[in-house]
């Protein structure tokens, strides 16, 4: 008898055998039931779950001797055919090479006939997103109105591809990918059925490769048992894959991790050097890298489902995961994902990738937003920027004569909660200038905060006069667009009777002495630079 891959010898035959299908099986079955069955369907999904196989059993269950039923016996006539593909009524298309109008008129032309021996005639289109728009155009009537003998399967993994109203004409089944866990026991009963010893580490690594596809996975064991036995290795194992076809090991991931971790750049790099030494591929390098630390992120968030990880939790170093922050992990993997998508066009992958890595351990030298924020907390704490324009409350100072003191000061002191509607302070009432500024927050709180960066604020007569420093020109320039609502802040004329004016000596400053003014060291400090040039 010829040999037969696993994938196909371990088609599933009844609805049952569709692992991880169970809202597929559980719809189908009840309208095989109930007598209610439609006669177009849409199934979609990844490759190698089960879409093809469902579509099948769908045809012996409308065909057995005991149907249609939703327990297809798989040993009558009909049945048999169908299991061999030798059923004449039961025919199978592949979208991808019959994509043109003609293929589908006669398609249109063979429908007219009722089936031979069976009960219902299937048409199973695979692939069917790879139909012109041309063909799906005739093809529209057909599955709008079949004869009541005809059923109409349609696969795609691409169901977006498929016009909407041929997806309107369709009940539609979303195929899903298949669970971790439940791969792994397949592989693991496929591979005692062969006689084979696979351990635990390799099932997963596996069921890990095969990216939610029971027939990549089927694939997969099929060459890894091949290899092994070829090798006449008693089994297969993790350590005998990883030598045979230039796995990563999870050791050589620890080493790689651990470096990064100690913002160690050459260990990093020698770590790369070491694993592509032996034979490791680049691009697998970095994407078991990036399964790395997309765990060690899951980790920092708490979830330690071993399906989730690329491996067991506590195979992660302690120091890997206290050494990263959430934010770091992220950025790991962000990163990382960025060099793989790099990696295709790349002229040199390995210094693609070696760039990455060196970005990688310098991970501490990143700041987050949260961080930057409370920087300029800091910083504004330290060189001492008004509260009021900080956002702030500010504290209460004793009131100053609005003549001799510096507005920023004497205005600073301000209620906070005037500019949200409370009655202005009592503290305030014999000071006009700050009675002016309370007003000015309650009906325009920028203008307020602009007035409040003033040098100083000096009434004469009819008028006032705001002066600025040279360093203040946006504060002035707001509150020259806005003299009129100050004037009447102030219970004068009109816009006129407010002067605005910069002050052009003793308020600026250049280059030099901005670096040498107060604070100037503490700004370098936080943002880890160098002070080029200040003042206006």
């Amino acid at each position: 008898m010829a040999y037969e891959v696993t994938a196909s010898r371990r088609r599933p035959q009844v609805f049952t055998g569709l692992v991880g299908q169970e809202y597929v099986v559980q719809t189908l079955q009840s309208e095989l039931r109930s007598g209610k069955v439609a006669q177009t369907f849409l199934f979609s999904g990844p490759r190698g779950v089960g879409k093809t196989s469902a579509a099948r059993i769908l045809a012996k269950a409308l065909n057995c001797e005991r149907g249609p039923t939703d327990s297809p016996c798989g040993t009558c006539g009909p049945c048999a055919e169908i299991a061999r593909a030798q059923s004449l009524d039961v025919v199978e298309i592949d979208g991808a090479s019959h994509t043109g109008v003609d293929d589908v008129r006669e398609l249109r032309d063979q429908v007219v006939f009722p089936p031979g021996s069976a009960r219902t005639k299937v048409y199973i289109i695979d692939e069917v997103h790879m139909l012109s728009t041309s063909a799906f155009n005739a093809l529209l009537k057909t599955i709008e109105e079949p004869p009541p003998y005809v059923t109409f399967v349609f696969a795609t993994t691409e169901p977006h591809k498929v016009p909407a109203t041929v997806r309107s004409r369709c009940q539609h089944f979303a195929f899903s990918l298949i669970g971790h866990d439940r791969i792994a026991a397949c592989l693991r009963d496929a591979a005692a059925e062969l006689g084979a010893s696979v351990d635990d580490d390799a099932l997963h690594w596996i069921a890990r490769q095969s990216a939610g596809s029971l027939r990549d996975a089927f694939m997969i064991l099929d060459q890894v048992i091949a290899g092994a036995r070829g090798a006449g290795a008693a089994g297969v194992t993790l350590e005998g894959l990883r030598d045979s076809i230039g796995l990563l090991g999870f050791d050589d991931l620890n080493g790689v991790a651990l470096a990064v971790a100690g913002r160690d750049v050459p260990a990093t790099l020698t770590a790369f050097d070491r694993a592509l030494s032996r034979g490791v591929a680049v691009d697998h390098f970095l994407a078991e890298l990036v399964e790395y630390f997309r765990s060690v992120l899951f980790i920092r968030h708490g979830l330690n489902r071993d399906a989730w990880l690329s491996a067991p939790a506590a195979a992660f170093p302690r120091e890997v995961v206290e050494a990263l922050s959430v934010e770091q992990a992220e950025k790991a993997v962000e990163l990382l994902l960025a060099a793989q998508r790099n990696l295709k066009g790349a002229l040199n992958e390995r210094c693609e990738v070696e760039l990455a890595l060196s970005r990688l351990a310098e991970l501490d030298r990143l700041i987050t937003p949260a961080e930057v924020l409370e920087r300029l907390r800091e910083l504004q704490a330290a060189v001492g920027v008004p509260a009021a324009a900080a956002g702030a409350p500010a504290a209460p100072a004793p009131p100053r004569s609005p003549a001799s003191a510096p507005a920023g000061e004497a205005l600073a002191a301000v209620d906070d909660d005037a500019g949200a509607g409370e009655p202005v302070d009592a503290g305030d009432a014999g000071d006009p200038t700050r009675q002016a500024i309370a007003v000015l927050r309650q009906r325009r709180p920028p203008v307020a905060s602009a007035l409040e960066r003033a040098a100083s604020i000096e009434r004469s007569g009819d008028g006032l006069r705001v002066t600025f420093h040279r360093q203040e020109r946006y504060a002035a320039g707001a509150v020259g667009q806005e003299t009129a609502e100050i004037a009447a802040a102030f219970g004068l004329a009109g816009p006129g009777a407010v002067d605005v004016q910069l002050e052009s000596d003793g308020g600026g400053q250049d280059g030099r002495e901005a670096a040498a003014a107060p604070g100037a060291e503490t700004i370098r400090s936080v943002f880890r630079g160098e002070i080029v040039q200040g003042g206006g």
